[in-house]
């Protein structure tokens, strides 16, 4: 089930570094040096202004009632393409 996430969420949201399935993802993609700007990145004041902004839309994949993953889309991701 995908659901998309709202400011109530935001504490839930903030909690994600500390889940083993995104440490593990961190250890992979991200060098060392980046650890600490994802990590500001999650932090309340910053996840709230991302999902009270209107040109952002982040969702949680669930599985079993447990989060599974986090899409996430911005600015020109979110534009109906002209054709």
């Amino acid at each position: 089930m995908i659901r998309k996430v709202e400011i109530a969420d935001v504490e839930v949201l903030a909690k994600l570094p500390n889940k083993p399935f995104v440490k593990h993802l961190l250890m992979i993609i991200l060098k060392s040096s980046y650890r600490n700007t994802f990590e500001e990145a999650y932090n309340l004041r910053v996840l709230s202004t991302e999902l009270e902004d209107p040109d952002s839309e982040s969702y949680f994949i669930m599985h079993e009632e447990e989060i599974a993953g986090f899409p996430k889309s911005t600015g020109e991701m979110l534009k109906p393409r002209e054709n």
